[in-house]
């Protein structure tokens, strides 16, 4: 199994700017009832991703304003897998990271989707 067969398609995504508010964000992970959202700049590359439980943390410590940049809570650095990965690999990748979800790209670097560990976990149920 790929990561192709696990992520989310970029199509079914809610993507947003690194110069989005971090309220506008929230709203659309709210509305779509997702855990991420992939920030892909002017060019629609992936520059950063915000989880669900970025916000929780900024919200609960008071560090960032709701009218900042959504950049300004992005992760440093963007760890993403291929499509072509095996779950192994992209299950090694998450726990290296300590991650939740991971953007996939495809050879080009273009994002095609995400996944989450909830998926990687579901698919050794099936």
């Amino acid at each position: 199994m790929r990561a192709s067969d696990l992520m989310v398609p970029k199509g079914n995504l809610i993507i947003a700017t690194p110069e989005c508010t971090i309220q506008m964000v929230a709203e659309r992970m709210l509305k779509a009832d997702v855990g991420a959202c992939p920030l892909l700049n002017e060019h629609a590359e992936p520059v950063g991703i915000i989880t669900l439980k970025d916000l929780v943390r900024a919200a609960y410590q008071h560090t960032v304003a709701p009218d900042a940049l959504a950049s300004t809570l992005m992760a440093g650095v963007l760890v993403m897998v291929r499509e072509t990965d095996t779950r192994e690999h992209v299950a090694a990748v998450i726990a290296e990271h300590h991650l939740h979800h991971v953007l996939v790209a495809n050879a080009e670097g273009h994002l095609v989707g995400m996944l989450s560990s909830l998926d990687v976990a579901m698919s050794h149920a099936r």
